[in-house]
């Protein structure tokens, strides 16, 4: 029986990946590019092969004290991209000081567990109701992500300081009910509460895995109402597996079509 229960469920994630696979060819792909920098150098791109042909992104940015912050930490649990990235600046693991999960799917958090010092930073838990309204789950016992300690949850609007460094917290509790987007050093990180197609256009979350995609939608069309008047503030947006896009306007044109 135990034999039959996992043929299942690994027939079940090979069918999702292919959906997802197909999803994504149909999308088109923005590649991404390990080593790549925006914001002046202050953001750094790393990729793992988590799901060939798709790439996890892990995005590298400077603290002011010369430490690191991650967004993502990606698939691989020994963080061999990120580790090499941070090689080839002089520095190693005990310089990341904290990383900002986008949500808490295993692809974006794995790689955590090669930086045990981080403080690890996730949105506060929202349950989606049937009518796509949400409420706070009530806490109990520690606050733990696929066994990974998580140091604080996160509120949309909250500004938090790492050392001198400000990040503004998005809510997007559409993908999963801990989405969030971050804004820093001019980036605005989504993991997967959007994607970039490889025409330069924003696409919403992906169909699969999604807990509601109708709802990532509105949030995603309310976030560009909010950005709107700041458009000069951001100079690039950055997603969980596809290449950054320049500045806000693919975000402000999607939501101007969807409406």
């Amino acid at each position: 029986m135990k034999f039959l229960k996992y043929l299942l469920v690994g027939i079940a994630a090979l069918l999702l990946i292919v959906v997802l696979l197909v999803w994504l060819v149909i999308q088109g792909i923005q590649p991404l590019e390990d080593g790549a920098e925006l914001a002046n150098g202050n953001v750094i791109i790393t990729a793992d092969d988590c799901n060939w042909p798709i790439q996890c992104a892990a995005y590298l940015f400077r603290l002011r004290d010369g430490g690191f912050g991650l967004v993502d930490a990606g698939l691989d649990t020994e963080a061999k991209a990120i580790r090499a990235a941070l090689a080839r600046m002089g520095k190693s693991e005990d310089d990341i000081r904290a990383i900002l999960f986008t949500h808490a799917h295993g692809d974006h958090t794995e790689g955590a567990r090669a930086f045990p010092h981080a403080e690890i930073y996730l949105l506060e838990r929202v349950n989606l109701t049937p009518d796509g309204a949400g409420k706070r789950p009530s806490s109990e016992g520690p606050d733990t992500v696929h066994g990974i300690a998580v140091t604080r949850r996160l509120s949309d609007g909250e500004r938090l300081d790492l050392n001198g460094t400000t990040i503004e917290v998005f809510a997007l509790p559409g993908h999963t009910a801990d989405s969030a987007a971050f804004l820093l050093h001019g980036v605005l990180f989504f993991g997967d509460s959007a994607a970039a197609s490889s025409a330069g256009t924003i696409v919403s979350a992906p169909p699969i895995y999604s807990v509601d995609r109708e709802r990532n939608q509105r949030e995603l069309r309310a976030l560009a109402d909010r950005l709107r008047s700041r458009r000069n503030e951001i100079h690039h947006m950055a997603f969980g597996h596809q290449g950054p896009l320049a500045g806000i306007e693919p975000l402000l044109e999607w939501a101007a079509l969807e409406e």
